[in-house]
Parts: structure tokens; C-alpha cells; sequence
């Protein structure tokens, strides 16, 4: 019986609405949200392995490209990693010292070189190095997406979120982890709340992104960019998040 009652699109929609309908509005809210984003993150995902395929010497029709089951249960496990470890933070005080129109770009590498460049861990133990080149990552070129330092490249939303890059590292659960080439990547999610007026506030996702040599165990990992995700982003942040895994927690050395 379970299978034929999803064996058609409408069938499938049917049976969603029929099953929402008995659970809380609030409830039910926060069920679509979930099933949105999974359905998302594995639209991208199968997008992902049909680039792969095509890529490669297979060349499969792509109506006969499907998620096997174990990569579709990866996909649960990371959202729910996602809703369970990332931690929102009312954006105040030290967090939002840097915002308003008079912090200017020679403020920003007055502050990168003050309070943000040096070493900083993360609440599992791991050394990330922010050295004084990485105040780069305040500059891109529009039209190349390199961190090319030129005023005319400057990007006051980084420069203004400063405090937040530590403030990330140090506090944040969700942590993932990923392999580029040669690279073990790590890449640090929370959510800020900032207040806009009339008890009304704006949620920013904000990510750290650091790496270092895949087979090094011992050296620290290196700060390579930060950056927010508008609101109406959410679906590159997905996007990007899909390539994740969430990061296994480094072995202790013994002393």
C-alpha cells in the first residue's frame, strides 16, 4: 500500500496535503520549510552528479540519472545538521561596532590588523590562521570575482561585518568540512539577527571559509574568504552547502 500511494505526482501531492492537514500551522510551517529545502539540496545534488556523468566516459541518458537512496539519506542527515547545530545571534554591542556610514575602508584594515588577524579556534579544537593577506577577502572584482585590492572593489558589507568572522569560528556547531583537489576545506555557518526598526529585524547567514593541505595534520588551518547570504540567496547557499559534509571532529594529540 505504501508505495502505490507515491507512485504518481499527483498521488504525491495529495497525500502531502492531506497529511499537513493535521498537524499545527506552526508546525506545518516549519515541515514545508524542511521539505523544501531537502527537496532543493537534492535537486542540486542530482544537477551535480548528471555534471559528473556527462563529464566523464559514461554518457547515460539523463532521464535514467537518479539519487540512489544512501545519497538521498546523506542529504537528510546534512539538513538536519543544518537546522540542528546552526546557532542565531542577535547581532549587538561588539558585533555591530563596525556599521554605519562613517567606518570607511581605511577603518576596515585599521580593525582587520587590530582585532581580527591572528590565530583563533573553533569550539572542536581546530587552529584557524588569519593572517594579515587574508584582509583581501574585504575586495572583489565584479567582473572577475577576483580579491583584487582596489577602492573601487571594496565591499563595505565585509569590511562592516568584521567582528562576526571570530565571533563565527569561535561560537558556531555547524561545521563542515569538504575536499578540493589537494585542500581539506572547512566552512563555518551561523545566523545573525539584526534589528532594522519598529521590532522588525533581517536574518543573514554568514560563512567563514578556511583550508589547509588535505594530509596535514598539524598545522593550523588558513582563513580564505568570509561572506554573508542575503535573504533572497538561500538557494546558493544550498547550492553550496549540498558539496559539504558535516565535518568529523579532529583526533586530540596526546601531550
Amino acid at each position: 500500500m505504501r508505495p502505490a500511494m507515491f507512485a504518481s505526482r499527483t498521488e504525491i501531492d495529495k497525500q502531502l496535503l492531506r497529511i499537513m492537514g493535521v498537524h499545527t500551522p506552526q508546525n506545518a510551517a516549519m515541515l514545508v520549510r524542511l521539505f523544501y529545502d531537502t527537496t532543493k539540496i537534492a535537486y542540486y545534488a542530482l544537477q551535480r552528479k548528471i555534471e559528473t556523468l556527462l563529464e566523464g566516459r559514461r554518457r547515460p541518458k539523463r532521464k535514467d540519472i537518479r539519487l540512489r537512496r544512501t545519497e538521498i539519506t546523506r542529504l537528510l542527515r546534512l539538513v538536519d545538521f543544518h537546522y540542528s547545530k546552526t546557532g542565531c545571534y542577535d547581532a549587538c554591542h561588539e558585533l555591530t561596532q563596525c556599521f554605519g556610514w562613517k567606518f570607511t575602508e581605511a577603518d576596515a584594515c585599521k580593525f582587520f590588523e587590530q582585532y581580527v588577524e591572528g590565530e583563533t579556534k573553533d569550539r572542536q579544537g581546530r587552529v584557524v590562521l588569519i593572517d594579515l593577506d587574508a584582509f583581501k577577502f574585504m575586495y572583489k572584482d565584479p567582473k572577475t570575482g577576483g580579491h583584487d585590492v582596489s577602492p573601487e572593489n571594496y565591499v563595505p558589507s565585509r569590511g562592516k561585518r568584521l567582528p562576526w568572522i571570530r565571533h563565527t569560528i569561535r561560537n558556531t556547531d555547524a561545521i563542515y568540512e569538504r575536499v578540493v583537489r589537494e585542500d581539506r576545506e572547512i566552512m563555518y555557518v551561523a545566523e545573525y539577527k539584526i534589528p532594522f526598526g519598529d521590532g522588525k529585524f533581517d536574518f543573514f547567514y554568514w560563512l567563514v571559509i578556511a583550508s589547509k593541505y588535505r594530509k596535514d595534520r598539524v598545522g593550523p588551518f588558513k582563513f580564505r574568504t568570509a561572506f554573508f547570504v542575503m535573504p533572497n540567496g538561500y538557494n546558493s547557499f544550498l547550492k553550496r552547502l549540498e558539496t559539504y559534509g558535516p565535518a568529523r571532529r579532529p583526533k586530540q594529540r596526546a601531550p
